[in-house]
């Protein structure tokens, strides 16, 4: 349980009450405020799509702002190492760049999209051996969706950037834009008829009077085929491409001069195959392209030649990256590292002398940069811009008025933060071995030097119980076990009434979990719910209530001293997210009914359980509302906080306080959701939770 148990507490909360003002002492009456957590920013939600190398490479593609929007990202290599290049946008709208392409070190062009609040449009910026900047760019008037995927310069004065738009038919179509050295034009590109879709996603110049853009068109059957068009110095033309009975695309293409180009992409199977085609001057043909043994699907994405004799292409192979080699003669796999968990992909290639390659990992939200010498590839090290705030605090302990722990996760991991009385801070905590996520839902402290913390961690295949411990300096893992025949299992509450005795509650498939502590190790002890226990509390050794939800309504367990029995005491469609007791026979329980529209409140007298009528705070009628968390300094003085949904559809912060015989509405204007409250004294308060996918603490004192 994550607030301080006063039934078992009477030493500290005498203590406390002697030190508050007398009566004739005159002091403003405790009110609540939001207090400062710490920044915790969040996954940087970030991917390259395109590299460009000569003497220096710049790789490009987005990331998700702290703000929310999506950012173009540029990063710059000189000599082995990356940095990060000042990349301009458009402000209060999403961008992002999808290719790039560069004449020299002093000419370069990045394109992509960009948002304007009701459309997508085309994006392009340019390098001109100094920085970036924006460069205006046309779109296909009534078009609803503009964006470029790929560029090539053949001079100075000579680039095509591809892509598609939409038609006035609503229809997609090719859309092929040229720069003449001072401005960007639309230029006439041409579609295959009958075609429903048409876009093209790579283009390569061997001359300005000589280019190829690659892509797929998919009929009005649903077919998708290839297509391939050409650029004779004056206008575009579709050219044949090998007749494959399967469904196939382009996704890139190289030249290494106008007799020899490789295109890459994938083609339909069982599972998706990679596919490559190649021009020798003349006509298109199909290359034999090997698959990875081990399923799919399979895509090429990315390709490169820096001759005619040798060539390297990237991709993708189920969730690893995939690299394939031309020697001349024929295409063979080469081994390239992953980053896991997550999926991991190459997007583009350049080879010059050595190659890069670069993608992301960890399913589309980190950047990956790969490096190529001699057919030896590793990861290159790269930062990653910060994302969107993404973190939650889910439990809070005091044990006096300058000492709180608050527990939650951030960026997939378990987070803990502590209050000295002054500020609150990031503490660390232990990632549990072989775990890709971990999260703490509550925490207790007996004392200064000994507080528990529970939740849960995952793996590649199941969900296991986490408990953490703080020994007065640090936190550690405790172990703790888990269901025999279930996947899963974790932990959501605990209460302890010494630090030999715990009680930890919480989930498994289909039927309620509680873990007991003896002092030296955790064992599950037999519940009786059905369904999933959120919290705990013990105001005696003998006598503790666990209240959470089960198939027929809300769900509440007692401890007699020996075995958990389930109480009859069950409210339809409710859901008990919290309890406190001030002793054996007056406890409160809240959360919420009627599917999360209405607010729950029930009570204990030492015999039976009783509801209480608990004021609504507003907002949407049919929207969220409902308590989180509870706590009672004596029989007269609870808090109840949790969240509601206003009128326009935010989410705002609820408190409520029982007088010990009704609840009342504490005014707040504070947006975001309270999820527990722990109270040191009758006057010294901490709620926690979440604002805007950012920790929100608030203080009564």
């Amino acid at each position: 349980m994550r607030k301080q148990t006063f039934a078992t507490g009477a030493v500290l909360l005498t203590a406390m009450l002697a030190a508050l003002p007398t009566a004739t002492t005159a002091v403003a009456a405790p009110t609540w405020a939001a207090v400062t957590t710490p920044t915790l920013l969040g996954p940087p939600n970030a991917e390259f799509r395109s590299v460009a190398c000569a003497s220096q490479c710049f790789s490009v593609g987005k990331f998700v702002s702290p703000s929310g929007f999506t950012r173009p990202l540029i990063h710059l290599r000189n000599g082995n190492a990356w940095s990060n290049v000042s990349a301009p946008y458009v402000a209060n709208r999403d961008s992002s760049l999808a290719g790039i392409g560069c004449f020299g070190d002093s000419l370069c062009v990045a394109v992509g999209s960009r948002t304007n609040g009701t459309q997508l449009l085309t994006f392009v910026e340019r390098w001109n051996g100094t920085s970036w900047s924006i460069i205006s760019s046309p779109n296909p008037v009534g078009a609803a969706q503009s964006e470029l995927s790929s560029v090539a310069c053949a001079s100075a004065t000579t680039c095509f950037a591809v892509g598609r738009t939409t038609a006035t038919n609503a229809d997609n179509v090719t859309l092929i834009e040229r720069w003449n050295g001072m401005s960007w034009s639309i230029v006439s590109s041409p579609n295959p008829a009958g075609a429903d879709l048409s876009m093209l996603s790579g283009v390569a110049c061997t001359s300005p009077t000589d280019c190829f853009a690659v892509g797929e068109s998919t009929d009005t059957s649903g077919h998708r085929a290839v297509l391939i068009e050409r650029w004779n110095g004056s206008k575009w033309a579709i050219v044949a491409s090998p007749t494959l009975n399967l469904e196939a695309r382009l996704s890139a293409i190289t030249c290494a001069n106008s007799t020899n180009c490789f295109a890459v992409g994938d083609r339909s199977g069982f599972v998706s195959l990679t596919l490559i085609e190649r021009w020798n001057g003349t006509s298109w043909s199909v290359v034999s392209s090997p698959t990875p043994d081990g399923g799919g699907p399979n895509r090429l994405l990315g390709v490169s030649c820096t001759t005619a004799q040798s060539c390297v292409a990237v991709g993708s192979h189920s969730s690893e990256t995939l690299v394939e080699r031309w020697n001349r003669t024929t295409w063979s796999v080469e081994p390239s590292p992953n980053r896991t968990p997550g999926s991991n992909v190459l997007q583009s290639v350049s080879c010059a002398g050595d190659c890069t390659a670069v993608g992301s990992s960890d399913s589309g939200t980190r950047t990956m940069i790969e490096r190529g010498v001699a057919g030896s590839w590793s990861i290159v090290f790269t930062t990653n811009p910060s994302g969107p705030p993404n973190a939650h605090l889910h439990g809070v302990s005091c044990v006096s008025a300058t000492n709180c722990f608050a527990v939650g996760d951030s960026l997939h991991q378990a987070l803990v933060e502590r209050w000295n009385g002054t500020s609150w801070s990031v503490v660390a905590s232990p990632r549990p071995a072989g775990s890709f996520d971990s999260e703490l839902h509550d925490v207790t402290c007996v004392s200064a030097t000994t507080c528990f913390a529970v939740g849960h961690y995952s793996t590649d295949t199941e969900t296991r119980t986490l408990v953490e411990q703080w020994n007065g300096t640090s936190w550690s893992i405790v172990p703790s076990p888990n269901p025999v025949f279930s996947p899963s299992g974790e932990l959501s509450g605990i209460a302890c009434t010494s630090a030999t005795n715990c009680f930890a509650v919480g989930s498994q498939p289909f039927h309620s979990l509680i873990e007991r502590w003896n002092g030296t190790s955790w064992s599950i002890v037999d519940s009786q719910s059905d369904g999933l226990l959120k919290d705990v509390a013990c105001p005696s050794p003998t006598r503790c209530f666990a209240v959470g939800s089960q198939s027929s309504g809300s769900a509440i367990e007692t401890w007699n001293g020996t075995s958990w029995s389930l109480d009859p005491t069950t409210i339809n469609t409710g859901s008990l997210q919290d309890v406190s007791c001030v002793s054996t026979t007056n406890c409160i329980a809240v959360g919420n009914q009627a599917f999360g529209s209405a607010l729950l409140s029930v009570r204990w007298n030492g015999t039976t359980w009783s509801q209480l009528t608990a004021p609504s705070p507003g907002g949407d009628p049919d929207g969220f509302k409902g308590f989180f968390g509870v706590v009672c300094t004596s029989t007269t003085s609870c808090f109840g906080v949790g969240g509601y949904r206003d009128t326009q559809d935010q989410l705002k912060v609820l408190i409520e306080q029982w007088n010990g015989s009704s609840w009342s509405i504490v005014q707040s204007s504070q947006r975001g959701v309270l999820r527990e409250i722990s109270c040191a004294s009758a006057v010294s308060c901490f709620a926690v939770g979440d604002r805007d996918q950012q920790t929100l603490a608030m203080r009564y004192t």
